[in-house]
């Protein structure tokens, strides 16, 4: 038997990867000639940097950003070898995520996007040509104003 094993992360518990392993132990359990493969999958959020690296030639990157409510937090990115010039494919969660702030009532006024504008500003400065954005998992709620005020004029002009 030939199984591919793709799971999402479980929020908090287990990242895609081990997740996969998990399943994958099973699968091995029960048919122990059988071949397993695990792909680490993500929708956009938490884990796209590392699905998109255990797939594509390149590296990870960590710049010291903040967080949707402005503490510092240290947030990967991933530099794709691919044709001229590097692609960044910026991992917003890892910045301003959900999962990274107590979510009440006071959350929506104070959550921002700034910390994404340090991101992509980082990722051009250390030589990414083309950056994209995966928007998953975020906890902002400033509309993108935040990253646009931050970014270095890096981001779209009106």
């Amino acid at each position: 038997m030939r199984v591919v094993v793709a799971v999402d992360a479980f929020k908090g518990c287990l990242s895609s990867a081990e997740a996969g392993e998990a399943v994958a132990a099973g699968v091995r359990a029960a048919d122990p000639g059988g071949a397993v493969r695990v792909l680490p999958v993500a929708d956009g959020g938490e884990g796209t940097v590392d699905a998109l690296l255990a797939e594509r030639p390149g590296c990870r990157a960590v710049a010291r950003v903040v967080d949707a409510v402005g503490r510092p937090v240290d947030a990967a990115y991933a530099l794709l070898d691919e044709g001229p010039g590097t692609t960044a494919v910026v991992e917003a969660a890892s910045c301003i995520g959900l999962a990274q702030v107590d979510v009440g009532p006071d959350l929506p006024p104070r959550a921002g996007s700034a910390g994404l504008g340090l991101l992509v500003r980082h990722a051009v400065d250390h030589g990414a040509r083309r950056v994209v954005v995966a928007l998953g998992g975020t906890a902002c709620t400033d509309g993108r104003a935040g990253a646009a005020a931050r970014d270095g004029g890096v981001g779209p002009r009106p």
